[in-house]
Protein backbone atom coordinates (compact mmCIF):
# COMPACT_ATOMS: atom_id res chain seq x y z
CA UNK A 1 0.00 0.00 0.00
CA UNK A 2 2.87 2.37 0.72
CA UNK A 3 3.93 2.20 -2.92
CA UNK A 4 0.67 3.85 -3.99
CA UNK A 5 1.78 7.01 -2.21
CA UNK A 6 4.19 7.50 -5.11
CA UNK A 7 1.23 7.89 -7.47
CA UNK A 8 -0.77 10.10 -5.15
CA UNK A 9 1.92 12.19 -3.44
CA UNK A 10 5.10 12.25 -5.55
CA UNK A 11 3.53 12.45 -8.99
CA UNK A 12 1.91 15.33 -10.86
CA UNK A 13 -1.71 14.13 -11.13
CA UNK A 14 -1.76 15.22 -14.78
CA UNK A 15 0.96 12.66 -15.60
CA UNK A 16 -0.09 9.04 -15.92
CA UNK A 17 1.68 6.76 -13.46
CA UNK A 18 0.92 3.14 -12.64
CA UNK A 19 2.80 1.27 -9.90
CA UNK A 20 1.56 -2.32 -9.59
CA UNK A 21 2.63 -5.35 -7.60
CA UNK A 22 1.70 -8.38 -9.69
CA UNK A 23 3.16 -11.24 -7.64
CA UNK A 24 3.76 -11.71 -3.93
CA UNK A 25 5.50 -14.91 -2.89
CA UNK A 26 6.81 -16.11 0.45
CA UNK A 27 6.61 -18.74 3.14
CA UNK A 28 5.87 -22.43 3.22
CA UNK A 29 3.06 -22.75 5.76
CA UNK A 30 0.23 -20.60 7.08
CA UNK A 31 1.50 -20.80 10.66
CA UNK A 32 5.21 -20.14 10.07
CA UNK A 33 6.61 -16.65 9.54
CA UNK A 34 8.41 -16.51 6.20
CA UNK A 35 12.13 -15.78 6.26
CA UNK A 36 12.01 -14.28 2.78
CA UNK A 37 9.33 -12.69 0.61
CA UNK A 38 9.57 -11.54 -2.99
CA UNK A 39 7.35 -9.24 -4.97
CA UNK A 40 7.33 -8.44 -8.68
CA UNK A 41 5.61 -5.52 -10.31
CA UNK A 42 5.61 -2.87 -12.97
CA UNK A 43 5.96 0.87 -13.25
CA UNK A 44 4.43 2.63 -16.22
CA UNK A 45 4.71 6.32 -17.01
CA UNK A 46 5.09 8.52 -20.07
CA UNK A 47 7.64 10.73 -18.31
CA UNK A 48 11.05 9.10 -18.76
CA UNK A 49 12.79 11.50 -16.38
CA UNK A 50 10.31 10.73 -13.61
CA UNK A 51 11.23 7.04 -13.80
CA UNK A 52 14.41 7.85 -11.84
CA UNK A 53 12.33 9.43 -9.09
CA UNK A 54 9.95 6.48 -9.01
CA UNK A 55 12.81 4.00 -8.68
CA UNK A 56 14.34 5.99 -5.81
CA UNK A 57 10.97 6.25 -4.04
CA UNK A 58 10.29 2.51 -4.38
CA UNK A 59 13.74 1.75 -2.98
CA UNK A 60 13.22 4.15 -0.08
CA UNK A 61 9.74 2.84 0.74
CA UNK A 62 10.87 -0.80 0.60
CA UNK A 63 13.92 -0.21 2.79
CA UNK A 64 12.15 1.99 5.33
CA UNK A 65 9.08 -0.26 5.60
CA UNK A 66 11.29 -3.31 6.10
CA UNK A 67 13.35 -1.46 8.72
CA UNK A 68 10.17 -0.68 10.69
CA UNK A 69 9.78 -4.43 11.19
CA UNK A 70 13.45 -5.19 11.85
CA UNK A 71 13.98 -6.55 8.36
CA UNK A 72 15.92 -5.54 5.27
CA UNK A 73 14.82 -5.04 1.68
CA UNK A 74 16.67 -5.39 -1.59
CA UNK A 75 15.32 -3.83 -4.78
CA UNK A 76 16.16 -5.16 -8.22
CA UNK A 77 14.72 -2.58 -10.59
CA UNK A 78 14.86 -3.53 -14.27
CA UNK A 79 13.84 -1.00 -16.87
CA UNK A 80 12.27 -3.10 -19.56
CA UNK A 81 10.33 -0.90 -21.97
CA UNK A 82 9.86 2.81 -22.45
CA UNK A 83 6.46 4.19 -23.28
CA UNK A 84 5.47 4.01 -26.94
CA UNK A 85 4.54 7.54 -28.01
CA UNK A 86 3.39 8.40 -31.52
CA UNK A 87 5.01 11.83 -31.54
CA UNK A 88 5.50 12.24 -35.30
CA UNK A 89 2.49 14.12 -36.68
CA UNK A 90 3.68 13.30 -40.21
CA UNK A 91 3.68 9.53 -39.59
CA UNK A 92 0.33 9.67 -37.80
CA UNK A 93 -1.18 11.50 -40.79
CA UNK A 94 0.34 8.99 -43.24
CA UNK A 95 -1.10 6.07 -41.26
CA UNK A 96 -4.54 7.66 -41.02
CA UNK A 97 -4.52 8.40 -44.75
CA UNK A 98 -3.52 4.80 -45.53
CA UNK A 99 -6.50 3.49 -43.56
CA UNK A 100 -8.87 6.03 -45.13
CA UNK A 101 -7.72 5.17 -48.68
CA UNK A 102 -8.44 1.50 -48.14
CA UNK A 103 -11.40 1.40 -45.78
CA UNK A 104 -12.71 4.94 -45.22
CA UNK A 105 -12.42 6.90 -42.00
CA UNK A 106 -15.38 5.25 -40.27
CA UNK A 107 -13.19 2.46 -38.93
CA UNK A 108 -10.61 4.73 -37.28
CA UNK A 109 -10.98 4.93 -33.51
CA UNK A 110 -8.95 7.46 -31.59
CA UNK A 111 -8.07 7.00 -27.95
CA UNK A 112 -6.13 8.66 -25.20
CA UNK A 113 -2.69 7.50 -24.14
CA UNK A 114 -2.43 3.94 -22.85
CA UNK A 115 0.07 2.82 -20.22
CA UNK A 116 0.63 -0.59 -21.76
CA UNK A 117 4.10 -2.04 -22.05
CA UNK A 118 5.47 -2.82 -25.49
CA UNK A 119 9.00 -3.68 -26.65
CA UNK A 120 8.34 -1.81 -29.91
CA UNK A 121 9.52 1.17 -27.86
CA UNK A 122 13.11 -0.03 -28.41
CA UNK A 123 12.71 0.50 -32.17
CA UNK A 124 11.07 3.89 -31.72
CA UNK A 125 13.93 4.97 -29.44
CA UNK A 126 16.26 4.56 -32.42
CA UNK A 127 14.16 5.71 -35.36
CA UNK A 128 10.85 7.52 -35.94
CA UNK A 129 7.93 5.12 -35.98
CA UNK A 130 4.24 4.74 -35.41
CA UNK A 131 2.28 2.22 -33.40
CA UNK A 132 -1.36 1.34 -33.73
CA UNK A 133 -3.89 -1.35 -32.96
CA UNK A 134 -5.72 -3.57 -35.40
CA UNK A 135 -9.18 -4.66 -34.32
CA UNK A 136 -9.50 -8.43 -34.60
CA UNK A 137 -12.79 -9.13 -32.83
CA UNK A 138 -15.58 -11.05 -34.53
CA UNK A 139 -18.80 -12.57 -33.26
CA UNK A 140 -17.94 -15.56 -35.49
CA UNK A 141 -14.66 -16.29 -33.68
CA UNK A 142 -15.02 -17.40 -30.05
CA UNK A 143 -12.30 -15.91 -27.87
CA UNK A 144 -11.74 -12.85 -30.06
CA UNK A 145 -13.82 -10.73 -27.68
CA UNK A 146 -11.39 -11.40 -24.82
CA UNK A 147 -8.43 -9.27 -23.77
CA UNK A 148 -5.21 -10.12 -25.56
CA UNK A 149 -3.68 -11.26 -22.24
CA UNK A 150 -6.49 -13.74 -21.55
CA UNK A 151 -5.47 -17.39 -21.85
CA UNK A 152 -8.34 -18.12 -24.27
CA UNK A 153 -7.80 -15.06 -26.50
CA UNK A 154 -7.70 -15.63 -30.23
CA UNK A 155 -7.95 -13.36 -33.26
CA UNK A 156 -10.18 -13.25 -36.28
CA UNK A 157 -7.50 -14.07 -38.84
CA UNK A 158 -9.47 -12.31 -41.58
CA UNK A 159 -8.50 -9.06 -39.85
CA UNK A 160 -4.84 -9.80 -40.51
CA UNK A 161 -5.40 -9.23 -44.23
CA UNK A 162 -6.63 -5.72 -43.44
CA UNK A 163 -3.58 -5.07 -41.28
CA UNK A 164 -1.22 -6.23 -44.02
CA UNK A 165 -3.00 -4.02 -46.57
CA UNK A 166 -2.74 -0.99 -44.28
CA UNK A 167 0.97 -1.63 -43.67
CA UNK A 168 1.62 -1.96 -47.41
CA UNK A 169 -0.34 1.22 -48.21
CA UNK A 170 1.51 3.08 -45.46
CA UNK A 171 4.88 1.89 -46.81
CA UNK A 172 4.01 2.98 -50.36
CA UNK A 173 2.78 6.37 -49.17
CA UNK A 174 5.86 6.81 -46.98
CA UNK A 175 8.24 6.03 -49.85
CA UNK A 176 6.35 8.30 -52.27
CA UNK A 177 6.12 11.35 -50.00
Amino acid sequence: MNLQSICSRANDPLNALVVSVGTFDGGQRFNIVADKVSMDGTVRTFNREFRDTVEARIRSIAEQTAACYGCTAELQYNRLCNAVINDSAELVALAQNAVEKLFGNDILVGFEKLTGSEDFSFLMDETPGIYGFLGARSSKVPGSELSNHHECFTVDEDALHHGAAIAAQFACDFLNR
